[in-house]
Parts: C-alpha cells; sequence; structure tokens
C-alpha cells in the first residue's frame, strides 16, 4: 500500500495585526468581524455593528461555543474574549 506524506516548514512568523479598519456598518462585514474575533489569540473589539437579526444570530451561535461577547453602550462597542481556543480539522 501506497503511503502519503508531507512536510510543512514555516520559515517567518505572522506578525499580530494591530490596525484599525473603519467601514460602513454591513450584515456581512459584521458578521465576519464576529468570526475572526472569535478564532483571534486576543481580546478583539467591535465598533459601528449593523444591529441586525442575522448579527444577533450569529452572536448567540457564538456565545453556544462558549465565546464571550460583551457589548458596552458606548457607540455600539463590542468585546470578544474566548473562554476556549477552537481546533480545526
Amino acid at each position: 500500500m501506497l503511503s502519503k506524506s508531507f512536510n510543512l516548514t514555516a520559515y517567518c512568523k505572522i506578525q499580530p495585526y494591530k490596525k484599525v479598519i473603519e467601514v460602513d456598518p454591513d450584515k456581512s462585514i459584521s458578521i465576519r468581524s464576529f468570526l475572526i474575533g472569535a478564532i483571534s489569540h486576543n481580546i478583539s473589539s467591535v465598533k459601528n455593528v449593523l444591529e441586525s437579526e442575522d448579527v444577533f444570530s450569529t452572536i448567540k451561535c457564538l456565545k453556544s461555543l462558549g465565546v464571550q461577547i460583551k457589548k458596552k453602550k458606548i457607540e455600539k462597542l463590542f468585546n470578544l474574549r474566548k473562554r476556549f481556543r477552537f481546533t480545526f480539522c
């Protein structure tokens, strides 16, 4: 039986992204910002979120997966913090 294998070598580490991106409120961008924040290693802040039923459904799903999401009343600011790290296979 033929065995297949591969090796992966990373020569440089991806540096943290510490920039601010400002966009108009949009459902798709709001949902993606929560999904990206949920898998990041640090606390993420999201401003200018479009408050729609789909976005609130995404927040509810992420909370059921163990992601801590807190809403601050000032400027619709959301903070995300994970309770555990996600592993994707």
